[in-house]
């Protein structure tokens, strides 16, 4: 029996699919490598060590911010990822800022706090500051990736209009 082979008709390519934004506040590189590992095929992130690294980045980022993980203990910045969270949604007062972090439109993507230090804030605390999660360290990345996925999903919801009524 001959085999016959049919023509194989060229695949359009596929434009690369771009990937949510997420940038990572982490002071301790460690972390920061793993986390990447974990996440890389579902979030593009973006390091920063710092407060000032993370206003640089969020001044004039490069496409629309998906989320923030935020770690609390920020060692060697000028403010913690309380303080920093607060900073960023724009609760406060700009000549209370470091020259750095003013002139910053107040975020509005979901910040995930990613900390050891559960036990020392409460949970309400953190949200009071203008988190919009917790997530204890170490990290469990599948609850993690559904909390990313969670804001995701909320950001179309908020974004969708109803459908009028026939």
């Amino acid at each position: 029996m001959k085999k016959i082979e049919l023509p194989q008709s060229p695949s359009p390519a596929q434009p690369p699919r771009e990937l949510p934004w997420v940038v990572y506040v982490e002071d301790e590189e460690d972390n920061w490598i793993v986390t990447e590992l974990q996440l890389r095929r579902r979030f593009h992130l973006a390091w920063a060590k710092d407060d000032r690294a993370a206003f640089e980045l969020l001044r004039q980022p490069p496409r629309p911010l998906h989320a923030i993980l935020m770690d609390i203990q920020l060692r060697g910045a000028g403010m913690d990822g309380i303080q920093l969270t607060r900073a960023l949604r724009g609760m406060t007062p700009a000549a209370e800022l470091p020259e750095y972090a003013r002139a910053l439109t107040p975020v509005v993507a979901p910040i995930i706090f990613v900390t050891a230090y559960g036990s020392r804030y409460s949970e309400a605390e953190l949200l009071a500051a203008g988190g919009s999660s917790v997530i204890p360290k170490p990290v469990d990345f599948v609850a993690l990736s559904l909390a990313l996925t969670s804001a995701h999903l909320q950001r179309i919801h908020e974004n969708l209009q109803p459908l009028p009524r026939p």
